[in-house]
Formats: structure tokens, C-alpha cells, sequence
């Protein structure tokens, strides 16, 4: 059998703030989601981290699936839904929102 020589372990990373960013939407009457194209586990992790409900953490996500979920968000009661996005992947949910950034 082989034997293991090395361990690289790389996780992703919230800012300092964003729990404090999540709280202040929350409380302004914001509801906060969490779309990611990023295995369940790591999602989970970020969004508890930040505050962010486990219901509304999706993971696994492709940019179809973004944008279906914009739309259902924007069909519930005539909601007004931002989207932020880091990426190429991210463009045609930002397209979608009512407010991309």
C-alpha cells in the first residue's frame, strides 16, 4: 500500500464582516440567500459562519440553476431580488436579478 507524504488542505474564507452585513439585512427586513457552485459542506460552512440560514444555502449550484432560483425568489409575492456575483458563471443570474452586483 501507498502511504500518504503530504496533506494540502485550502478552505474558503469570510470576511471579517460579513456576519455583521448578513445581521443589518436581516434586520432591515432582508432576506439573505446563499447560491454556490461549491460542494454542500463548504456552502454549509460559509453561510453558518456568516449567519445565514441552512434553508437558505444551496450548493452545487450551475449558473442555470442561478438564474431558475432568481426567478422563483422574483415570483414569490413580486419580490425585488439583488444578486452579487464574482464571475463569468455568475453573469446570466446578475442579468436576471433586478439589481446585479
Amino acid at each position: 500500500g501507498g502511504r500518504v507524504r503530504g496533506l494540502v488542505g485550502v478552505s474558503d474564507v469570510a470576511k471579517p464582516d460579513a456576519r455583521a452585513a448578513v445581521r443589518a439585512l436581516g434586520e432591515a427586513g432582508i432576506d439573505v440567500w446563499m447560491a454556490s457552485g461549491d460542494n454542500e459542506a463548504t456552502a454549509r460552512a460559509i453561510g453558518r459562519t456568516v449567519g445565514i440560514r441552512d434553508d437558505r444555502v444551496l450548493a452545487r449550484l450551475k449558473p442555470a440553476d442561478k438564474v431558475a432560483l432568481v426567478r422563483s425568489l422574483q415570483a414569490e409575492g413580486g419580490r425585488v431580488v439583488a444578486m452579487v456575483g464574482d464571475g463569468v458563471n455568475d453573469a446570466p443570474a446578475l442579468a436576471q436579478a433586478d439589481l446585479g452586483i
